[in-house]
This record gives structure tokens, sequence and C-alpha cells, in this order.
């Protein structure tokens, strides 16, 4: 038995049992009276079963006794009692049990502050994050005062939905009000130590697929031209990212796409993964070249409020992604798994966009010394190239002049041979027609003697003939005289007309004979010309197909050594050309930098900028124009020129 006996009252009974004489206890917020009361009967109403078993049946108002477990519901007689007495008894089975309160595990579903009063919905989840039971819990605000702030100075977090505790909880019930858990301790080192658990597992998933460090490999690109950007809306940290962001932008020095998205809540890393899959898929299907980066800052926050980017899936994805990850989560003591699978990670938002501004500054500042470098070595190419196309063209000049020399040389030594065997082919054919000439002329000569010589042999026999005939005839017939005569005159007759024919047949064969042989001799001395004409001509056309031969191979020769030439002269031209251009590329990536720091730095660093009337900047002390403008970087101011003794304004 306590020193005091607690009772089981509702707020409109307060006055009775005051009346009574029980006292208010601040601590358990709940009326009680002295253990050693003598009439207990009176506060039977509010008494728990325990303590009214102990009454005298007429003390007892003839309630029946409870059963032997005092947490055990009491069963009445079928006549019954009032609900109110019924859950008076839950009440004190309930609050007399747990008086002390248990250690408890459970998880924050939602909070509410209330009248400094902290409410909490708690529940149970199974591994599938199914909830099992719940329930609705409160912690006092002087417990709150107490509790809270080292809690949060230990785990640098606040209570939150999704954060798990362990926690001393007090099961309370009342008739009224129902039942409730009343929290008076908290216990930092397992919040801690649940977020941790979490975050390795992650880290043990990942390194068992082989992908936890497969981001941080990536190397980042030489030069930042596009960025995607993933951060919550109207965040603190986008703000200071963008503040900087748009003066890279404004000026094209690089781009920056921006997706909102939840960073906290069930939902935030199924919302993150699924807006940043459709950014990609978006650039894919317009043919929009990836980015460069990507980017997720959010701008510190509590380590429950963190604690939402400490997932599997989000991890995993930011490992797969073939493109750089930057993330600027918090603030220094900040720290998730995100940060430490993402290719770089910084504390905060403004220090990525630090990063970023300084990379280009680094690549800026290497462009010009680049575009210096190149313009010296362009230099020394485009001498050395003058040098060597000069030592080639006189190199080239020489050998030209060279191979026309020897091609004159071979050119004239072919022509003298040639003019000197067509000298001796003229002479060969002079001597073979001087000889077939010579020939034909004694076959002739030897052909009109033999004719000649044949000739009186052949008058002489026919003469012997004539004469023969005659004598015959003269012999023969004396008596047949005129007719022998007329047969002599026949004969006769006949012979001359014989001797004519064969008179005349000589001449003609010997005519004939000396035409044909004469025209043998035409025709071989014509044909002896003709032939000595061809070799004389055929003598030409080689001597001129040679030296044509020979002057198609010089000029040839020529055209490839020129060729030759103009290749080594465009490719060096090309290269020097090729340099230039990657020179202004950088010079202009470098001018980009330059007026990516706007004119409102150089404006702050002491300079101005002066317009005349039309609003033309001005670069000379020598102008026309009166009133002029000058702008400072907080404001302008109007001013009129004034003419000076030395100049002629």
């Amino acid at each position: 038995m306590t020193d005091f006996i607690y009772l089981n009252t509702s707020y409109q009974d307060k006055d009775k049992v005051k009346a009574l004489g029980a006292k208010w206890d601040p601590d358990f917020r709940r009326w009680r009276i002295p253990a050693d009361t003598a009439d207990l009967h009176v506060f039977s109403p509010w008494l728990s079963a325990e303590i009214t078993s102990t009454l005298t049946p007429a003390n007892n108002l003839d309630l029946p006794a409870p059963l032997e477990s005092s947490l055990s519901p009491t069963i009445y007689r079928p006549d019954g009692i009032t609900l109110s007495v019924l859950l008076k008894g839950v009440e004190d089975v309930v609050n007399q049990t747990f008086a002390q309160g248990v250690w408890t595990i459970v998880e924050v579903v939602n909070v509410k502050i209330i009248k400094e009063n902290v409410y909490l919905d708690l529940c149970e989840r199974d591994p599938q994050g199914n909830e099992l039971v719940k329930a609705v819990a409160i912690i006092w605000s002087k417990q709150a005062a107490v509790i809270l702030p080292k809690y949060q100075q230990i785990t640098g977090s606040l209570l939150g939905p999704g954060i798990k505790l362990l926690v001393r909880a007090k099961p309370h019930f009342t008739a009224r009000w129902g039942f409730k858990l009343q929290i008076t301790e908290i216990d930092p080192a397992f919040t801690l130590g649940d977020l941790e658990a979490r975050k390795q597992r992650i880290r043990v998933q990942l390194q068992q697929q082989g992908i936890w460090k497969k981001n941080k490999q990536l190397s980042l690109p030489w030069d930042y031209q596009d960025i995607l950007v993933i951060a919550p809306q109207n965040a603190a940290g986008l703000g200071d990212f963008q503040t900087e962001a748009k003066w890279l932008q404004s000026f094209n020095v690089c781009n920056f796409e921006y997706v909102h998205s939840l960073f906290q809540g069930h939902t935030a890393t199924a919302e993150i993964r699924q807006k940043l899959k459709n950014a990609l898929d978006s650039r894919t299907k317009q043919g929009i070249p990836l980015p460069d980066i990507i980017v997720i800052i959010r701008g510190g926050g509590s380590v429950n409020d963190l604690a939402w980017l400490n997932d599997f899936e989000l991890c995993r994805d930011i490992c797969l992604l073939p493109i750089p990850v930057l993330t600027g989560i918090g603030h220094e003591k900040d720290s998730t798994v995100l940060d430490e699978v993402a290719c770089y990670a910084f504390d905060t938002p403004s220090k990525v966009i630090g990063s970023i501004i300084q990379n280009i500054k680094q690549r800026t500042s290497e462009a010009r010394e680049l575009y210096a470098s190149v313009i010296n070595y362009a230099l020394r190419i485009k001498e050395d190239a003058l040098r060597e196309i000069t030592l080639l063209s006189l190199e080239n000049k020489a050998a030209a002049l060279s191979i026309l020399e020897k091609s004159r040389h071979a050119l004239l030594s072919t022509i003298n041979n040639i003019q000197q065997n067509s000298l001796k082919h003229i002479a060969q054919s002079r001597h073979i027609t001087a000889q077939h000439y010579q020939l034909i002329k004694l076959q002739s000569t030897k052909e009109v003697s033999e004719l000649k010589s044949h000739l009186p042999y052949l008058l002489l026999q026919v003469k012997n003939n004539a004469r023969a005939n005659i004598a015959l005839s003269r012999r023969e017939a004396s008596d047949i005289t005129d007719y022998l005569w007329q047969e002599s005159g026949r004969k006769c007759a006949t012979a001359r007309a014989g001797t004519s024919r064969l008179f005349t047949a000589l001449e003609n064969n010997t005519e004939k004979n000396t035409y044909i042989a004469r025209q043998n001799c035409r025709n071989d001395m014509t044909s002896l010309q003709e032939n000595a004409l061809r070799l004389v001509y055929n003598g030409h056309n080689q001597i001129r197909s040679l030296i044509t031969g020979i002057s198609e191979k010089t000029k040839t020769d020529i055209r490839q050594l020129k060729l030759t030439l103009n290749q080594e002269v465009r490719f060096n031209l090309n290269q020097v050309g090729y340099q230039l251009t990657l020179s202004r590329h950088k010079t202009q990536g470098f001018i980009r930098e330059i007026t990516g720091q706007g004119p409102e730095k150089t404006l702050r660093r002491g300079f101005t900028i002066i317009q005349d009337e039309k609003g033309k900047p001005v670069t000379s002390s020598k102008i026309t124009a009166n009133k002029i403008t000058i702008q400072f970087y907080d404001g302008s101011r109007k001013a009129i020129m004034e003419k000076n003794d030395d100049d002629n304004i």
C-alpha cells in the first residue's frame, strides 16, 4: 500500500472529491487521498477495484469482488454497474500497472504543439512499411522544456515524421478522455544509432552490388555549359544558388535547368527519382544532349529532415548515373548517404555554385594561357611554314630547272640520234635505190641487146626461107608457071605480110619490153622514194612523239611537284587555322566569363561609365557634348563639361 491512494476522477468530479478532502498531485496530475483515510467508502466511486475489494459489503455498496487478476476486466452480476464505474476500474488497472512507465520503441507519424504541450501520433511498422499499431502520446510542457532541448542538442534533429525514438512511455487511461501515452524521457542515443544503422545498411547494399563508388569515379567535365539542378521549390538554399547562377546564365556562360521536388516525407525520394528520370528522358526524346553535371541542393535542416534522403533506391540511382552528381544538402555537420555516393559533396548550395564559378574562372585562365601559347605557337608555325615554303620553293625551282636541263639534254641527244639514224637510213635508201636502178638499167640494156642481136638472125632466116621457097617453086613447076607465079605471088604477099607483121611484132615487143622496164624502174624509184619519205616521216614522228613524251613527263613532274607543294602549304595553313579557331573559341569562352562578372562588380571597384546625351559611351576627352551622365554602382549623376585652356573643347 502506498502512502497515497490516487482517485480515478473526471473533470466534472473534481469539486466533489475536493470537497471530500482529496488533494491534487501536480506531478501525476491526479487527485489523491491519504492511505489511512477512515471513510474510504465515500470515495468508492473513484477508487480502484483492488481497493474496493477490501471494503466491507456495506461500505462496498454491494459491488461484487473483482477477478483474481488486477489486469483483467471486472465481471459483474447481470444487474450490472454503470459504464463510468467499469471504465474507472480499467483506468485504475492501467495506471497502477504502468505507474513507472516502460521504455518503448516507437516511430513518429505526426507532431503537434498546443499551448507548449507536444502531441505525438505514434505507430509501429512491419518490415514492408505497413502500420501494425497506432497510439497517441503527449509530452507535457514542463517535461518537454527539459527533455526536448537535450534531445535536439545531442541528435541535432527535431521531433518529426519518420523518426524512430526510444521513449519512456507511461500508459494513461481516463474514463472521459480514453487512452494515451505520457512520455517522460527520450533516449537520444537510440535515435542516433537508428539513423546510423539505416545509413550503414544502405552502404552495405551498395557495396555488395559493386556500385558504391561508381559515380565518384566519374571525371568532371573540362568546362560547365549545361547543368541540371534538383531542389525544393522556394528553398532558401536554392535562392542563394540562383543569385550567383543567374549571372552566368544571363551572359550565356552556362545554362541552368531547374527541377523542383519534395525533399521531406514518405513520397520525397520517389518524387526526386521520378523528376530526375523525366528530365533526362525529355532531353533524350528531344535530341538534347545530357547535362554536363547534375546538382542536388536543399539548404540546411534538422537531421530528421535530411533522413529522408538516406534512401537505398535514390542512392542506387545516383550511383548508376553516367553523369557526375554534385550535392549541397545542408551544413557542415549534416551528412547523408546521398553525399557519400555523389561524385563531389559540398556543405551548402552556396559552396556548390562557388565551385562551379571557380571552375569556370580556372578554365578561363587556362584558356587565356592556352590562347597566348597557341598564338605564339601559330606564329612559330607560320614562320616555320614560310621558311619551309621558301626553302621548298627554292628547292623545287632548282629541281625543276635541273629536270628541265636534263630533259633538254636528253631531248637534244635524242634528236641528234634520230637525225643521225634518219641520215643513215636515207643514205642506205639512196644506195639501195642506186643499186636497184643500175640493176634494172643493166637488165633492160641486156634485154634490148639480146633483142637487137636476134633481129638480124630472124631477118636472115626469113630471107633464106623466102629464097628457098622461091627456088623450090621455080624448080617444081615450069608448066604451071602462071599458077606457081600466082601462088608465088600470094606466097610473097603472105611472106611480105608475115614479114611486116614480124617486124611490127618485134618492134612492139621491143617497145613493150622497154616500156615495161621503164615502168618497173619508175615504180622501183617511186617505191624507193616512198620508202625513203616514209622512213623520214616515221623518224620525224618518232622525234615528235619522243619530244612530246618528254614534254608531257616534264609537265607532269612539274604539276605533281606543284600539287605536293600546295598540299603541304594547305596542310600547314589548315593546322594554323585549326589552332587559330581553337584559340578563338577559348578566347570567346574567356570573354563570356569576363562579361559574366557583370558591370556591377566593375563599378564597385571604383570604375564608372560615362555617357553623352544620346546614351552612347564616352571613351575620349575630345567630345562635343556639354552634358554627360556618370554611372556609379549605386546610381547616376548628371554633369556639365567645362572647357580647359589646353584643349579645343
